[in-house]
């Protein structure tokens, strides 16, 4: 009786997350952008006001995003919640990665199984208390790390682990993209000569993208599948490579604006997880080198990256109740 009980614990404690996957809504999966911009912002604050040891500066940068995270997600459902998940998730790995290894001196055995073993320890608690149990991202995450640690065990510490490549000096420590400033580039993925078949690529993509919204809303699935996956890789690729050969801004704002029309058009079919998940993908890594080439200092990045969380956030809580998505991604009771 006392196993039952506590198999029920555990089951009520997971909640309806243990039998079935949530839906991916577009609002939810952009929001949690969010939180990627979230940490973003916090690393390279701590970079900007540390001198020689960034232990103390990163640590507590990321603990107050933790904080963020744990009360705004207690208190918000939908949207914001999935920010915090996701800030969550790249926190966690972040602030141990400080604790241990910010001086640039902590490079040993020891310091890389600390990491690991508070890694899983935190993805293991999250998965099982409070508004974030039954998540299986925190699953996931934990049994990575805890491949990792076994593998490494194995190895003797000789093999390569997380974070370990990361075990720079000071003054060579950048942002999770690149050093601070420096501009990312999209020379040579077009030249102006092709700007035509650019146009062409981003038309036919965006069209194909639309035949599979019509077809989605008639039913015919199927059908409707490979319009979607086609017409939005085209989209992507044309927009990406027009505005590219103009500057980095514009390339990263056409490709991001082609993910969101991707994810757009993949939330609203049944069962598109991909097409969302990729479109939302794309939105951020456009928004990622936009912010990369904007940025002239550390300081700035982190600002222009807490600015897109905050958009993105913002964002996905007002499109969540337009596109009808369920409150934290209970398909079923939204159904109900």
């Amino acid at each position: 009786m006392p196993e039952e009980a506590a198999k029920t614990s555990i089951a009520d404690r997971l909640g309806w997350r243990a039998e079935r996957r949530p839906v991916a809504g577009f609002a939810h999966v952009l929001a949690a952008g969010a939180g990627l911009f979230l940490v973003i912002a916090a690393v390279a604050l701590a970079t900007e006001v540390a001198s020689n040891d960034l232990t103390a500066p990163g640590v507590i940068t990321s603990l107050i995003v933790v904080a963020i995270a744990v009360v705004v997600g207690m208190r918000l459902p939908g949207p914001a919640r999935s920010a915090c998940v996701t800030a969550l998730a790249v926190i966690t790995p972040v602030l141990w990665f400080f604790t241990f290894l910010g001086d640039g001196q902590g490079t040993g055995n020891g310091s890389i199984r600390g990491i690991l073993l508070l890694c899983i320890a935190v993805y293991a608690a999250l998965y099982l208390l409070g508004w974030t149990a039954g998540r299986a991202i925190f699953l996931a995450l934990a049994l990575v790390f805890l491949a990792a640690w076994i593998n490494f065990e194995v190895a003797g510490g000789d093999a390569v682990a997380p974070f370990q490549s990361q075990v720079t000096d000071q003054t060579g420590f950048g942002t999770p993209f690149g050093d601070s400033g420096s501009s990312t580039s999209f020379d040579n993925i077009n030249d102006k000569g092709g700007d035509d078949t650019d146009v062409v690529s981003m038309l036919l993509g965006l069209g194909f993208l639309g035949a599979a919204a019509a077809l989605d809303k008639k039913g015919r699935v199927g059908t409707a599948t490979p319009f979607l996956a086609v017409g939005g890789f085209l989209a992507v690729v044309g927009a990406t490579a027009l505005g590219g050969a103009e500057s980095v801004v514009l390339g990263g704002l056409l490709a991001a604006a082609a993910g969101a029309v991707w994810g757009v058009v993949g939330a609203r079919g049944a069962g598109r997880r991909g097409s969302v998940w990729l479109g939302v993908l794309v939105v951020v890594v456009g928004l990622i080198a936009v912010i990369g080439d904007l940025a002239n200092s550390t300081l700035g990045l982190a600002g222009l990256a807490a600015l897109v969380a905050v958009v993105l956030a913002a964002l996905g809580i007002v499109l969540a109740p337009k596109l009808a998505e369920a409150v934290d991604g209970d398909g079923a009771a939204k159904a109900a």
